[in-house]
């Protein structure tokens, strides 16, 4: 038997159909793609963080509820008692379990504006799962809230993601709109809040109120992009449920210690958010400075531009010949055709990024008002 019949014998179709996630290497590149926190723990931290590690008992299998983060995590946040949670290795463990178990539910579909995080596509359609994407404002990106209430008042979709802050577009929805939706929805409503903290807006709150919303958060946007930790927040029903299907001990000794630790050191963690924040507003000025580009206002960490003269793969390859990497997003979805994405990196790497932009583009690319 040829090794592509072993193949087609195993796996189904729609597995071997299946484009997996692309990352771009990144090796003697400035890193500007990938949405990460650029700072890294100065040397105080760091010493006592080793101190930590050196204490954790990595010859046994870790909590496998991490239960210590958890109470960190409810007293960090102030959740309310009927809030509980689930942790993953990074959000995307959770949004495939998600599609795990609605995968043999009546529903059997999900439902997500577009664009967005493609992980929501690429674990739906893993699991056999119908995908309904709904095209969001060609000229702004903002999610168009009327299609998407008519389309889930006809399909009612399993599950219901929605990014806020969405990426890459930087936009975020209103807490009155996520209210609508799940008023409307028979089946979950998933609110990605992986760059909340660059918003400086959550709504957990909504958990105690809301049966059938569930609440993603990440430690990887703030610093911890190593660790792979997610979290699901939501009822104690919906937890349990999603905890049948998750893999004992999958969050490790080691990251469920080193979350705990940036909760104990919160402080350092949120001047460096504010500074990002600082760094994005500058950038925006300059981008939108810049009449060679359209810029969309983000409230990420991040900034998605189109340039009106050149071609996206033409943009992308000049700055990696220049050492910096940003995101090309041409090709991942129609509405991002010619479109880039650049994460804010520290100011010395922001500079950078925008002397190497005005070489590529050209002085009379620089607005004259």
């Amino acid at each position: 038997m040829k090794l592509i019949d072993r193949m087609r014998y195993i796996a189904s179709p729609r597995i071997l159909d299946l484009q997996p996630y692309k990352v771009d290497s990144s090796r003697y590149l400035v890193k500007l793609d990938a949405m990460e926190n650029p700072h890294e723990l100065p040397l105080s931290l760091r010493e006592k963080w080793l101190a930590l590690l050196n204490k954790t008992a990595v010859n046994r299998y870790p909590d496998p509820v991490c239960s210590e983060l958890r109470g960190r995590l409810r007293q960090a946040m102030s959740l309310d008692r009927s809030v509980n949670m689930l942790f993953g290795n990074g959000s995307d463990e959770i949004i495939n379990l998600l599609s795990l178990v609605a995968s043999g539910g009546e529903g059997g579909s999900v439902l997500f504006p577009e664009p967005t995080f493609s992980v929501y596509r690429l674990s739906a359609e893993a699991h056999g799962l119908k995908v309904i994407g709904v095209p969001s404002s060609n000229e702004d990106f903002s999610c168009d809230m009327g299609t998407m209430l008519d389309v889930i008042e006809k399909k009612q979709p399993s599950l219901i993601f929605l990014a806020s802050p969405n990426n890459p577009t930087g936009n975020s929805v209103d807490q009155e709109s996520i209210i609508r939706l799940c008023a409307v929805a028979d089946g979950l409503v998933i609110l990605d809040e992986a760059y909340c903290k660059f918003a400086a807006v959550s709504h957990l709150k909504l958990l105690s109120e809301i049966d059938n919303l569930l609440i993603m958060q990440t430690f990887s946007k703030i610093g911890f992009a190593g660790i792979r930790l997610g979290v699901l927040f939501g009822a104690n029903d919906w937890i349990e449920l999603l905890d049948r299907v998750r893999m004992p001990y999958n969050v490790n000794a080691l990251t469920q210690a080193t979350a705990a630790f940036a909760l104990d050191h919160w402080e350092h963690f949120q001047s460096i958010i504010d500074e990002i924040i600082a760094e994005r507003e500058t950038m925006m000025q300059f981008m939108v400075g810049l009449e060679s580009i359209r810029v969309w206002p983000s409230d990420g960490n991040f900034i998605l531009f189109r340039p009106h003269l050149m071609t996206s793969e033409h943009v992308h390859e000049e700055l990696q010949n220049r050492d910096i990497l940003i995101k090309n997003m041409s090709g991942a979805h129609p509405a991002l055709q010619n479109c880039l994405r650049v994460t804010i990196g520290t100011e010395e790497e922001n500079m950078l990024f925008r002397d190497r932009l005005i070489e590529i583009m050209g002085r009379e690319g620089i607005s004259r008002d």
